[in-house]
């Protein structure tokens, strides 16, 4: 793991960080609040073991203050405030766990683990329902079209055609997949597959009919 280390005990730091990295974690240290709060930030971690009493910043703040910017690294507070009033508010400000010292650090890694754990559940969750491109999204699971935070509603084959992808896949990329050569020839995937399904239903429209419908993301492949 990335691990970000805002501590301003030297001692700590330096029992932390010779423990954590013979575990084969990658350990950055901030010794102040502010300091903290910027790597935090700016940086891509797997976690956060942020003590509260600190100077400059209060690590009580820096945790809300990465959470009202929606920062979402998963927060172990560790510190010598150990009444519940102390745990509780730790937690409601956005921590995802609260350790007490003195500690044990075979406690710590595991806790560590376990909110790395949680971490890759919930993001491995997001990436199975959910899709994106730009300003539109489809939630998988309750087949929710949005746009601009709006819902769209859609017809039963656009729905098939976005069944039809991957979370991950580039949305215009899935459509060509599923129109296959006709997208690949410049035609909008949607009037081939539209076609596919008239043939399928035994309707032999003209050719030349006028267009349908043009679905919402057909702009994305550039090629309306």
């Amino acid at each position: 793991m990335r691990l970000l280390l805002i501590e301003d005990d030297i001692r700590i730091v330096e029992f932390l960080g010779r423990g954590l990295k013979a575990e084969g974690h990658s350990v950055d240290i901030q010794n102040d609040g502010k300091s903290g709060f910027d790597a935090a930030s700016k940086g891509a971690w797997d976690a956060i073991i942020l003590d509260v009493m600190l100077p400059a910043l209060d690590g009580r703040e820096v945790c809300r203050s990465l959470r009202l910017d929606n920062n979402r690294t998963p927060i172990l507070m560790l510190t010598a405030l150990d009444s519940t009033d102390d745990i509780v508010r730790g937690l409601r400000l956005g921590a995802d766990d609260y350790m007490t010292k003195p500690f044990a650090f075979d406690e710590l890694l595991a806790r560590l683990e376990s909110l790395d754990r949680r971490s890759g559940a919930g993001e491995m969750k997001q990436a199975k329902g959910m899709m994106q491109a730009g300003d539109l999204s489809f939630d998988r699971d309750a087949l929710i079209v949005k746009r601009d935070g709006k819902t769209i509603e859609l017809t039963s084959l656009e729905y098939a055609l976005l069944q039809g992808t991957e979370p991950r896949q580039d949305i215009a990329e899935c459509l060509g997949r599923v129109a296959g050569p006709a997208h690949q020839r410049g035609r909008c995937p949607y009037q081939a597959a539209a076609r596919q399904d008239r043939r399928r239903r035994g309707d032999q429209a003209d050719q030349h009919s006028p267009r349908p419908r043009l679905p919402f993301w057909c702009g994305l492949t550039g090629r309306v």
